[in-house]
């Protein structure tokens, strides 16, 4: 039961990290078919979000979101980033490499909680997946 909890845990937090950091990012740049892009990928966020909530719901529990001080150095660091060049490759570049970093997070927990419940394993598959389409997304605007 501990392995569900930190799986869904973790696919929660960095979807709620993910759709946050995107939302903060779409106001750094002009371009409408990127500002596009972010809005239909925190949307694929919002969605992981709900599932989530909706098996936390199925448990009776409640969601950890992501500590304060992750979301101020998160925050911090991409308003630095952005003032410096809030080109769309630029901040396409960014977005790959904190996606390629909670994806490996979320597939190394998935791998080592092979007995959760298969609800949960599907959700964090779903999310793994969520990322990496977002990541090909990416791709076409560095």
């Amino acid at each position: 039961m501990q392995k569900n909890d930190e799986v869904l845990s973790t696919v929660y937090q960095n979807a709620e990290m993910g759709r946050d950091g995107v939302a903060r990012l779409m106001k750094s740049t002009d371009d409408t078919n990127f500002r596009k892009t972010l809005e239909n990928q925190q949307q694929s966020y919002q969605n992981v979000i709900d599932s989530a909530e909706q098996l936390y719901q199925e448990q009776n529990k409640k969601p950890d979101s992501a500590g304060p001080v992750q979301e101020a150095a998160s925050w911090a660091l991409s308003n630095i980033k952005t003032t410096v060049d809030n080109s769309p490759s630029h901040i396409a570049a960014m977005l790959i490499k904190g996606y390629t970093v909670a994806n490996t997070q979320i597939t190394r927990q998935t791998k080592s909680a092979s007995d959760c419940d298969p609800k949960v394993l599907a959700l964090s598959n779903q999310m793994s997946q969520t990322i990496q389409t977002n990541i090909e997304e990416m791709k076409q605007f560095l």
